[in-house]
């Protein structure tokens, strides 16, 4: 558990915060370089790309956020975990749409958000399984030792067996 502004959050849930900010932000850079080529520089400093790449990671990870992604023990299944990234890359999709069709100055090059969006589901797909595959390796479980035989430490016990990290049962 880590503390931050005195709340305590599971390393898990802040190590998956902290790799899909990175994804995000990467897919939208590793577009920004393809369809730019040699002006990607130019746009990502001079036009203020890289400042719109960290809105939209940020707009990205409240939609995560919105739809219980990283409380994946209110999840009830592995499928519902990969409906519901499909369904944030949706909204933003059409977010990005609606603020570039409003915004013509926020759009970083032509076809950048779109390609941008295409490695991005890609790789935050990947990451999910292998997140998921990671949370399940006993290397990385919690060790935990009851004391007593008695009603209490049966169903403490019980609690502990039940569903982990990914909403469902091991």
């Amino acid at each position: 558990m880590v503390r931050l502004f005195n709340v305590y959050y599971p390393t898990r849930t802040l190590v998956l915060l902290l790799c899909e900010a990175l994804i995000v932000s990467g897919s939208f850079f590793a577009a920004t370089a393809l369809v730019l080529g040699q002006d990607a520089p130019l746009a990502l400093n001079y036009e203020n790309g890289s400042l719109k790449i960290l809105a939209v990671t940020a707009v990205t990870l409240l939609c995560s956020y919105y739809f219980d992604l990283y409380a994946p023990q209110r999840i009830p299944s592995k499928f519902e975990i990969y409906f519901r990234l499909m369904v944030v890359i949706g909204v933003l999709s059409m977010v990005l749409a609606l603020i570039c069709y409003f915004f013509p100055q926020f759009d970083i090059g032509h076809n950048v958000f779109l390609f941008g969006l295409m490695i991005l589901t890609l790789a935050v797909l990947l990451w999910r399984s292998a997140y998921e595959w990671v949370v399940v390796q006993p290397m990385f479980r919690d060790r935990v030792y009851v004391l007593g035989a008695g009603g209490r430490a049966r169903r403490t016990a019980d609690t502990i067996r039940g569903p982990r990290d990914r909403g469902e049962a091991s």
